[in-house]
């Protein structure tokens, strides 16, 4: 059997391409399919004790003053709604596409990262990263 990994964001149309299963993350509701629930996970701002030169946000609110790193189909705005921060979604030249990338650039000490848990336990565990606030 061969097996044959691609990542993309994009839903796979199982009628018109040779593709036996999908992982996604989601709610699972996608009409014709059967989904099973396979891990939990959340999100939360990661970031590099390089950042700023180590003087790092102690606050939710100080989010507003720092570098705050994108990825595309990761936006900040639910978790700034959960934090009950009244905060625009962040703008700035550099969308990261992919989410390892995007840990990557946390780690590197360029900005803040809402990251999925499960992306950068090894990270926060090594001391790569510890959450931001």
């Amino acid at each position: 059997m061969e097996v044959i990994l691609q990542a993309g964001a994009q839903l796979t149309d199982f009628t018109l391409e040779p593709t036996d299963l999908g992982i996604r993350v989601g709610n699972g509701q996608y009409p014709g399919l059967a989904s099973e629930l396979l891990m939990d996970d959340y999100y939360y701002p990661v970031v590099s004790p390089r950042y700023n030169g180590g003087r790092l946000p102690r606050s939710p609110g100080e989010l507003a003053q720092c570098t705050l790193l994108r990825c595309q189909f990761e936006p900040w705005l639910p978790w700034f709604r959960a934090a009950r921060l009244d905060l625009p979604e962040p703008t700035s030249r550099l969308v990261f596409q992919d989410a390892s990338m995007l840990v990557r650039a946390a780690i590197e000490g360029n900005g803040i990262a809402l990251a999925r848990h499960v992306l950068v336990a090894p990270e926060l565990a090594s001391g790569a990263l510890g959450a931001a606030v």
